[in-house]
C-alpha cells in the first residue's frame, strides 16, 4: 500500500492518483519498501530505485537496440566515458550490489577500479565512477525524507 502525500488516504501499489483528494502519486514509495537513491553529484539530480530489482546503467547511442533502465544520457554520459551498457546495479533490502560490465573507461566504488562481472557490495554514502561520471548512493532501511529527495 501507498500513502497520499497530500491526504494520507491510503491506495494500491502502482496507483498513479489519490482517489480522494486527486495528487499524483508518481514518487510515493509503497509502505515497507526501503529506498535506493542515486545523486548524480555534477547536477544534483536524484533518481529513486526500487528494491529487489535490477537496473542497467549506461547510455543511449545511435541505432542502439538495448536502452539501459538508468539512461545518462541528457547529463552529458558520452563525454564522460560512461559505456552504453556500463555497470548493472541489483537492490535489495537495504542494501545494493554493483557489476561493471567490461565497460571501457572502467568503474570505480570510493576510488577504487573494480574488476569486470564480479559483484561489488555498495553501502550507504558510497560514491560509484562510471568513467569519470559521479554517482552518490544513499541506502535507508528507513524511507528516505523529503529533504533528501524530493518528488
Amino acid at each position: 500500500m501507498i500513502k497520499c502525500p497530500s491526504c494520507n488516504h491510503r491506495e494500491r501499489n502502482g496507483t498513479l492518483f489519490c482517489s480522494e483528494c486527486g495528487a499524483e502519486l508518481f514518487n510515493v514509495i509503497p509502505d515497507g519498501v526501503n529506498e535506493v537513491v542515486l545523486e548524480f553529484v555534477e547536477t544534483g539530480k536524484r533518481l529513486r530505485l526500487k528494491e529487489n530489482r535490477e537496473y542497467t546503467i549506461g547510455r543511449t547511442g545511435k541505432k542502439q537496440a538495448l536502452i539501459p533502465d538508468v539512461d545518462l544520457s541528457q547529463f552529458g554520459a558520452f563525454q564522460k566515458g560512461v559505456s552504453r551498457l556500463h555497470a548493472i546495479l541489483k537492490t535489495y533490502p537495504g542494501n545494493c550490489i554493483l557489476i561493471d560490465l567490461d565497460s571501457a573507461n572502467g568503474t570505480k566504488v570510493n576510488g577504487e577500479r573494480i574488476t569486470a562481472y564480479k559483484d561489488i557490495a555498495i553501502k550507504n554514502g558510497d560514491t560509484i565512477n562510471l568513467g569519470t561520471f559521479t554517482i552518490l548512493v544513499h541506502i535507508s532501511n528507513q524511507q528516505v525524507t523529503d529533504k533528501l529527495c524530493p518528488a
